[in-house]
């Protein structure tokens, strides 16, 4: 029975078995259920007013079927813009009914697929809006389809606690009674798809920072571009297959240079919905160099760069003195068509050998080491034994 000497505006009630396990699945659901009731009430006062903060007050709780028993409360308001001086009881009132049409709304659906289902549910929140006439000016505007769905996905959410024999009801000061529909439920994806007009598809060549690769290949990898961290699914199979078997080192910090194809939703005003990124091939990996890092590799860099001028001044020396006045650029020309090359055989044993060796220097060739006093054999043969990679077919199963 509700109790008329509190100043309440409505009540969430659960009629539950006693005796029955998880009992504190009633606690979250109430928990859950006032939170979104809260986030609704904010996106709900938006149509009245920008500058409305609505807050849920505790009044009571009633033992036997559990009732939680709430008051509207709302604050901060630019005075100048209401007429009314009972705008804080007439805009709680609405906030009131505006969540009872939400919860019978609900009832018998099973989930929402039809996008004129939300802008019908829209429509009536307005109108729910216009007839608390409290404004100087009639501005009233429609709630956010989005932060409308997000609302019902709250509900949804808070109701997946329960067990299938509780029951739970929205009431309201004046005796009026709703149940919630425990049977009804939406998904993430589902929202997305009712607000989606038009999708782009895009591909460019970028550097990605890793900041959480996927290491058992159930997940998708989260990337860092510019300041924006986003997921995206690594669609180069044989380049996972690599990091996944450990061929290929990867870890937090270091980049990707990528082709990556962008999907972008866009809604029906125009607006960017979802944003989904795919990697379809990996170019290169670019590893983090911390300071200590990049100060070795600089230092690394200037003792090779003098090393090299030395050995160019040595060459250009050698050669002087033996009354040679070639420039180096010439030297360096035939110096680098002396080649060295891989040979690879077959064996009946299915095994490969390759040979890999320096070719047969030529006269020019031969001229340079003379004068240079270095020997003609650019470097000793080698053999090495290599069992051919086993090749198995990929099936795809079509759609």
């Amino acid at each position: 029975m509700m109790n008329n000497q509190l100043a309440i505006d409505f009540c969430i009630e659960i009629d539950f078995q006693k005796e029955t396990k998880e009992p504190h699945r009633i606690f979250t659901t109430l928990s859950e259920m006032t939170q979104t009731f809260q986030t609704l009430d904010e996106n709900l006062v938006q149509s009245i007013h920008s500058k409305l903060e609505p807050a849920l007050l505790l009044e009571d709780i009633e033992s036997g079927s559990v009732k939680l028993w709430l008051k509207q409360h709302l604050e901060a308001l630019d005075d100048e813009a209401i007429k009314n001086l009972n705008w804080k009881r007439i805009i709680g009132s609405y906030l009131v009914k505006a969540k009872y049409f939400i919860v019978n709304f609900l009832e018998g659906k099973m989930q929402i697929t039809d996008r004129a289902e939300i802008e019908h549910l829209e429509y009536k929140l307005m109108e729910l809006a216009k007839e608390t006439d409290v404004l100087s000016i009639p501005s009233y505007q429609t709630i956010e389809p989005k932060n409308l769905l997000q609302g019902i996905q709250g509900i949804s959410g808070a109701l997946k606690n329960l067990d299938k024999s509780d029951k739970i009801y929205y009431v309201t000061k004046d005796g009026s009674k709703t149940s919630f529909n425990l049977e009804f439920d939406i998904i993430p994806e589902v929202i997305e798809e009712l607000f989606i007009r038009e999708s782009i598809e895009s591909k460019m060549v970028m550097i990605i920072k890793v900041k959480k690769p996927d290491y058992l290949g159930e997940s998708q990898w989260q990337f860092k571009h510019e300041n924006k961290i986003f997921d995206g699914k690594v669609l180069d199979i044989k380049w996972l297959e690599d990091f996944q078997s450990r061929k290929i080192d990867i870890r937090p910090g270091d980049s990707i240079k990528a082709l990556v194809r962008i999907l972008t939703n866009y809604g029906y005003q125009n607006e960017v919905v979802s944003q989904k990124y795919f990697i379809e091939k990996v170019m290169d990996i670019l590893p983090y160099e911390n300071s200590q890092q990049l100060k070795r590799r600089v230092e690394t860099h200037i003792f090779l760069c003098i090393l090299a001028y030395h050995l160019l001044v040595a060459i250009e020396k050698t050669l002087l003195n033996e009354g040679i006045h070639t420039s180096w650029l010439t030297v360096k020309d035939t110096s680098k068509t002396h080649q060295v090359a891989t040979v690879i055989l077959s064996t009946t044993s299915g095994e490969i050998l390759k040979i890999r060796r320096g070719v047969n220097a030529e006269p020019p060739h031969l001229e340079i080491y003379k004068n240079l006093k270095i020997p003609s054999e650019i470097m000793k043969p080698t053999k090495t034994w290599h069992i051919p990679n086993i090749v198995t077919e990929r099936i795809r199963k079509l759609p």
